[in-house]
């Protein structure tokens, strides 16, 4: 899976490609057993030209798959490499996680399917993306249309379109891929650690909205919102519209004694955090800002915050891992 800051990369990617006629191949992990560095629907583009974009590894996986993806463009036939992760690899490497993974490698052609699936890689539209390996069958299914056919598998991706956060997955010999859209994040001020905030959670992928405290926000369900105007009328402004909101998180940059204060007579819920973040021993502004985030990121994927240590499953690092096999 895919956030949304690496598929707009990819999207402006397959675009140039297209602009300047360079031929393409996507490279996609579409199943994963035991442990990997990334899961399903992790992508990789290849030019003619030896351009690379995206990953799909830590980057022990890129550079051997570079010649293959090579051959599948001039080709024009796509493959499927299995690569057993806990063997010596074809170039020489032991690869460092103990997992076995498949990946569809495909020269990318451009149609109607293609088109939609760039556009709501960018604008970041929920969408299902559906494809037959070793077919030219695909389909697109967003909230508003359909684009393309694959009758066996309509259904099921109107189906997965209802839900949120399904993950990409094999089905024999068909791919259902997603998108992970993190909810935004509203920030309530204007200090230093707010853009520090903001540049932190761009990083991870999140869409960041920077407000004053007597603005009238509409915040989608399971927004973030991150209470941090110094001042104490501002914030109680901010957290009370917070609270009448459908946020998921509300983090407020407080000591404990004065959110007693600010918060006096509002009707609070245990969305509030206060004060905000995780204790990792935060002392600068930017470390206030990593650990906030890092909380929410706690708090949307419903883990412990514990020291990967002390967690007793097997546990792997990865976008959409949610941190456990």
């Amino acid at each position: 899976m895919q956030t949304w800051k690496e598929a707009k990369l990819l999207a402006e990617g397959i675009l140039d490609c297209k602009k300047r006629g360079v031929r393409c191949a996507l490279l996609t992990i579409v199943s994963v057993r035991g442990s990997s560095y990334r899961k399903e629907g992790a992508k990789f583009l290849v030019t003619e030209e030896g351009e690379e974009i995206c990953s799909i590894s830590g980057g022990c996986l890129e550079k051997g798959l570079l010649d293959t993806a090579l051959e599948v463009i001039n080709s024009n036939y796509p493959v499927l490499e299995r690569i057993n992760m806990e063997e010596e690899s074809s170039w020489g490497m032991w690869l460092g996680c103990p997992g076995e993974v498949d990946i569809y490698i495909e020269p990318l052609h451009f149609d109607d399917v293609m088109d939609a699936w760039v556009d709501a890689l960018i604008t970041g539209e929920k969408f299902v993306l559906v494809k037959k390996l070793f077919s030219s069958e695909k389909l697109l299914v967003t909230e508003k249309s359909i684009v393309g056919s694959l009758l066996v598998a309509e259904e099921e991706a109107k189906a997965m379109i209802k839900e949120y956060g399904v993950r990409p997955y094999l089905k024999g010999d068909i791919f259902f891929d997603t998108l992970l859209r993190y909810p935004p994040v509203h920030i309530f001020g204007g200090g230093e650690e707010a853009h520090h905030f903001r540049e932190i959670a761009q990083i991870l992928g999140f869409e960041v909205f920077l407000h004053e405290p007597s603005e009238k926000v509409k915040m989608a369900e399971g927004s973030f919102v991150i209470v941090a105007n110094h001042n104490l009328k501002a914030d109680r402004l901010s957290l009370k519209q917070a609270l009448m909101s459908e946020a998921s998180y509300i983090g407020v940059v407080s000591s404990r004694k004065r959110f007693l204060k600010l918060s006096e007579g509002l009707d609070l819920d245990d969305r509030v955090y206060c004060p905000a973040g995780l204790d990792l021993g935060s002392f600068t502004p930017e470390e206030v800002a990593f650990s906030i985030m890092a909380e929410i990121l706690k708090v949307y994927w419903g883990k412990t915050g514990e020291s990967l240590k002390k967690v007793k499953q097997e546990v792997t690092h990865g976008i959409g891992s949610q941190g456990i096999l």
